[in-house]
């Protein structure tokens, strides 16, 4: 999957989109309003994606956005990833990148890499998804 805003028509595949990206896709499934949202997918490259970013940045006309995690292990019945994973607010155009980085990044904390030890989860299940 490439990087793309959400649509109705986004497969709301949680391995790909993580649990909030998934969520948000059925969200507009169903009529719901959500604010535009760039998706950059678990399986996507930082390398390639600049180019990208820039012109639905632009396309938009965003001033700032946040970066939000969208683990493909969020929350479920047994654990709970609240707060584990780090978001960005006011983001500009210029560190976009670097926030996406950053957020990625941030499911390998010491905070997550030691509930994944305790709760008994492999860390390469963990993987990252970033919504603009």
């Amino acid at each position: 999957m490439n990087i793309e805003l959400l649509t109705k028509e986004t497969d709301p595949n949680p391995l790909i989109l993580g649990g909030k990206g998934a969520n948000l896709v059925k969200l507009l499934q169903i009529g719901c309003n959500i604010p535009d949202c760039i998706i950059i997918p678990s399986d996507s490259s930082i390398a390639t994606m600049g180019g990208v970013l820039r012109r639905l940045w632009q396309e938009y006309k965003y001033s700032y956005a946040a970066v939000r995690s969208s683990a493909t292990t969020e929350d479920s019945r047994a654990q709970s990833f609240a707060g584990m994973f780090s978001t960005y607010l006011y983001v500009t155009e210029e560190n976009l990148i670097e926030k996406i980085q950053q957020c990625r990044d941030s499911a390998k904390l010491p905070r997550v890499t030691e509930y994944l030890k305790q709760n008994q989860i492999p860390s390469e299940k963990v993987q990252m998804a970033v919504l603009v």
